[in-house]
């Protein structure tokens, strides 16, 4: 593992993965923005970019390449904190 790599369970986060996340924080202005969070071989990647109003953003197991496992999505709330939303924790406990 890498020094600027961050292990968190079984996955790896790299550091892309990290500065993705800031640079869709730094941009976000009204609209949602964020990505699938997937994985191969317990190596997170991001999958597919979206876009979409507050609220209303909807990330799927097919925003993953073929050869990757969907793990969840990470997306911004611009216009409230950023905890997770009840519809965000009912979207993790039902994968």
């Amino acid at each position: 593992m890498k020094t600027n790599e961050i292990k968190l369970d079984n996955y790896i986060l790299p550091e892309r993965v990290k500065a993705k996340m800031v640079l869709k924080l730094f941009n976000t202005q009204q609209e949602e923005l964020g990505f699938a969070l997937c994985s191969k071989d317990n190596i997170i990647t991001t999958g597919k970019d979206l876009r979409g109003i507050s609220g209303e953003m909807a990330i799927y197991p097919s925003d993953c390449k073929r050869d990757e496992n969907f793990l969840g999505s990470y997306h911004t709330h611009p216009k409230r904190d950023s905890r997770a939303s009840a519809k965000d924790v009912f979207i993790i406990l039902n994968k």
